[in-house]
């Protein structure tokens, strides 16, 4: 209810009918137009006023009905004071107000108080010792890999988008001191990168010194600027000799494997911080052998792919057991591409394809049971790799696909690979990876986009992601993001921009992009802010 006395239910008897606005114009319904004009309509009841707004009655009723508190007589309704003789009224009377020393009116008190202080975000530490890192394979960054199966891969026109090579690629094999420094520069503490197999060990049996020096070299360049190496020693490129006894489909594959392993264990192994023995097992065998977009090519082969799997896990094992014989104390994992696949509605065939799906791609494809003993036994963390997530519909139309049909979420912005990435998947991601109760690495996060907000963006918000799911419980350690430069991405060529730092296709220089500013400031705090 107004003071002018009407209220939302209309007018009561014995109260002004007059609106707010017609006692004192341009004053608004409150304490402070109350203060100037509490008189001014006649038959209000004064002794009302006074208990609602805890003024003294006697002074209340000392002001004649009809008046105005300043004296000024109301004319046609309306007070005739003017908006400062009401301010000298409000003045004065809380100055004759008798108060003890040293105390101040309560509402004085409220209009004194300071307004409270514009709260901070509260900064996002990482643990102490967190790896701010990038990744890299050797192949797609060296060039003129000509011992490779990729590299008589993709001379077949068509492979590759755009008619591309990856010919010199960045030239990393003679850069890598400059691009060592630019990490350095970017307050990286870690760098992931491969041994290229087919330089190595180019004939079956026959190991090149020279190229073992190289890549001593290389690890010796990292050392000296004050970077951890994290090794991968098969990163999807295999030797020439090695493909034409089969491959990974081959029986023998994982005891042919073991001699490069040892070789580069005794002569590297001092300078390797973490070794990472297979880049992502179900990634190589579903693109080999069910996609068609790696060496060898085929589709459809779920049998060859459970072949190569299951020999890429026996082969992680021998490593393993190599490494800690010679480097009991270095750890040994490797990294695991996690996918979500979720169904595309409830319906119980999208539940089963999404399932299916998940343990094709996600369980190398042995089941959880195995993958659980797999990393129990010959793992000392768990490497994870994480892009993006689809969805997945039943489909008797697709028998080439598993009868799956696969598509991203609506409304997702695709990347350059025409995927969708979501920051908030790498916690739940994060989330269902714990439960093995390893250290965590995630060995590869990034999207391939040429708008490099897009790309500073994600990388906040999954990092935020990553902090959040420290503090749910999971031991994460380090993060690599994929890329540190552009670079030679497969089968999409030179489509596809990962990197921190860019590079000019005609001359390979260097140029350091707004992301690569923003993790480097990242690494630095050890923290987001």
């Amino acid at each position: 209810m107004c003071l002018s006395g009407r209220s939302r239910s209309g007018v009561r008897s014995g109260w002004c009918t007059r609106p707010a606005a017609a006692c004192c114009p341009g004053t608004s319904r409150s304490r402070s137009w109350a203060s100037a004009c509490f008189g001014s309509c006649a038959g209000s009841p004064a002794t009302t006023l006074a208990r609602r707004w805890r003024w003294s009655a006697t002074r209340i009723r000392s002001t004649p009905p009809g008046s105005c508190s300043t004296g000024a007589r109301r004319t046609s309704g309306r007070c005739t004071a003017a908006a400062s003789a009401k301010r000298a009224c409000w003045s004065s009377r809380w100055k004759a107000r008798p108060r003890r020393p040293g105390t101040t009116s309560r509402r004085l008190r409220s209009t004194s108080r300071p307004a409270p202080p514009r709260k901070r975000p509260v900064p996002r530490s990482f643990p102490k010792g967190f790896l701010w890192g990038t990744s890299s394979a050797a192949y797609q960054v060296e060039g003129d890999n000509r011992n490779a199966d990729w590299w008589e891969w993709e001379q077949k026109p068509g492979r590759i988008a755009n008619g591309d090579t990856s010919g010199v690629a960045t030239d990393h094999y003679h850069r890598y001191r400059e691009d060592f420094a630019l990490l350095r520069e970017l307050n990286q503490n870690a760098h992931r990168l491969s041994i290229e197999w087919s330089r190595i060990e180019p004939s079956e049996g026959e190991f090149d010194s020279r190229q073992m020096r190289h890549y001593r070299d290389v690890l010796g360049e990292l050392r000296a600027q004050g970077i951890m190496p994290m090794v991968t020693l098969h990163h999807f490129t295999n030797p020439l000799w090695f493909v034409s006894k089969g491959g990974w489909t081959g029986s023998g594959a994982p005891q042919a494997f073991l001699p490069f392993v040892n070789r580069v264990v005794e002569e590297l192994g001092d300078l390797v911080g973490i070794w990472c023995t297979i880049n992502e097992p179900s990634i190589y065998g579903a693109n080999g052998w069910i996609t068609g977009e790696f060496p060898p090519g085929r589709h459809g082969g779920l049998p060859g792919q459970y072949r190569v799997t299951s020999n890429m896990r026996r082969a992680h094992e021998l490593a393993y057991h190599s490494i800690k014989r010679r480097w009991p104390d270095a750890p040994v994992g490797l990294s695991h591409h996690k996918f979500l696949f979720m169904p595309a509605s409830r319906k119980r065939a999208d539940r089963l394809a999404a399932a299916a799906t998940q343990l094709v791609t996600d369980r190398w494809p042995v089941g959880a049971a195995r993958l659980g003993r797999i990393v129990e036994a010959t793992s000392d963390y768990i490497g994870i790799a994480h892009y993006w997530g689809q969805l997945c519909a039943f489909d008797p139309r697709r028998p080439r696909d598993q009868f799956v049909r696969r598509f991203n979420p609506p409304g997702g912005e695709a990347t350059e690979m025409g995927w969708v990435s979501e920051p908030r998947w790498m916690r739940q991601v994060l989330s269902e990876v714990r439960r093995y109760g390893k250290p965590i690495y995630i060995t590869e996060n990034g999207i391939a986009t040429a708008d490099d907000a897009q790309r500073e963006k994600y990388l906040k918000d999954t990092l935020g992601e990553v902090h959040a799911a420290i503090q749910d419980g999971a031991d994460v350690r380090g993060y690599f993001h994929w890329t540190n430069t552009d670079n030679f991405e497969w089968a999409r060529g030179y489509a596809a921009h990962f990197g921190l730092i860019g590079v000019d296709r005609k001359t390979l220089e260097r140029t350091v992009k707004p992301s690569g500013r923003l993790y480097a400031r990242i690494a630095a705090a050890n923290g987001l802010d």
